[in-house]
């Protein structure tokens, strides 16, 4: 019974590991920006895991073996599409202009800041990161492993990426985008937020048909 069940998670982890390397690899493929706004800041989450404690050796290496496969496996995919892809590698990295790009950056906040709406806009921005730092340090504590990636991801994903635009040369304000979503991530693993969608789904559940219920959630999912 035991060697079955043991079977069973193996098979789950192995489709979830494809799965994950394919998502990786494709989103890749059509984007490289995946990997700067998406598979840089994971890999620094996992790590931080893994110094929290709250991740083994092995399942740390077996994420960042996806990660890096999946990415690469897209960067090659590229190459047939090559003669219709307008952005070249070059267009990226300019590490030479790192200077150049710190100082692009810092004019862009002081002109926002010029402005109501851009200091608007700047505190909302600013205070919503500092409430995913506060919220990831309270899931943290509580030791799941997916809610503390989740809110780690909010708070270390847009400094990351932020450095690493600054890093990679870059001007393309565009590519801070994450600043304006990745922080609300944490609202998703808010201590309570959990036990209120579970009573949630039970008044749904009991307000639908008994038979009816399953049928009309998936055909509400499949519609979302």
């Amino acid at each position: 019974m035991n060697t079955m069940r043991s079977g069973g998670a193996g098979r789950h982890v192995m489709g979830a590991t494809l799965a994950t390397a394919g998502v990786v690899a494709f989103c890749t493929m059509t984007n490289p920006l995946y990997a700067l706004w998406f598979v840089l800041p994971a890999g620094a989450v996992l790590l931080v895991l893994r110094v929290c404690s709250q991740l083994s050796s092995r399942a740390l290496c077996r994420a960042g073996l996806v990660l890096c496969v999946g990415t690469a496996l897209g960067m090659a995919l590229r190459i047939p599409f090559a003669h219709s892809i307008v952005a070249t590698t070059e267009d990226y990295w300019h590490l030479r202009d790192i200077g150049a790009s710190l100082a692009y950056h810092a004019r862009q906040v002081s002109d926002t800041l010029a402005t109501r709406a851009g200091i608007a806009s700047l505190c909302i921005t600013l205070g919503m990161w500092i409430a995913s730092i506060v919220i990831a340090l309270a899931v943290v504590r509580r030791g799941k492993v997916v809610h503390s990636f989740i809110a780690l991801s909010a708070c270390l994903g847009p400094f990351i990426v932020a450095v690493a635009v600054i890093v990679m040369g870059s001007e393309a304000t565009r590519y801070l985008q994450p600043w304006a979503f990745l922080p609300f991530l944490a609202l998703t693993v808010l201590p309570g937020v959990e036990f209120a969608a579970r009573g949630i789904s039970r008044r749904i559940l009991a307000w639908l048909p008994a038979r009816e219920s399953i049928g009309t959630l998936r055909a509400a999912g499949v519609v979302s």
